[in-house]
């Protein structure tokens, strides 16, 4: 892993569904915050663009929710609330189970 790569430990403590800001589609906003390490508590947004006019921007908001799904456990989630304060990493850009 590169001194660069990113590696935190986040938790959503929101998230909202609704229109992306160009109008063509819907994404999932979630605020998450950084758990433990020198910056606990920062708050940073995650988006996932799950419906989208353009159907490689969907497929690629899709595959990144799957991930974060795998990353928390909630597996088929039936409201976005159940994501909340499930810890999770992003190491190397990439989501992982906490």
């Amino acid at each position: 892993m590169s001194t660069n790569a990113v590696n935190k430990t986040l938790e959503i403590v929101e998230s909202t569904y609704g229109p992306t800001p160009c109008g063509k589609g819907m994404q999932l906003r979630c605020l998450t915050q950084e758990v433990g390490g020198a910056f606990e508590g920062r708050l940073a947004h995650l988006d996932f663009i799950l419906e989208h006019a353009d159907k490689h921007v969907q497929e690629h908001g899709q595959r990144s929710f799957a991930a974060l799904r795998r990353a928390t456990g909630v597996l088929n989630p039936e409201d976005s609330s159940e994501l909340h304060f499930k810890a999770f990493r992003i190491a190397s850009g990439a989501l992982a189970a906490a």
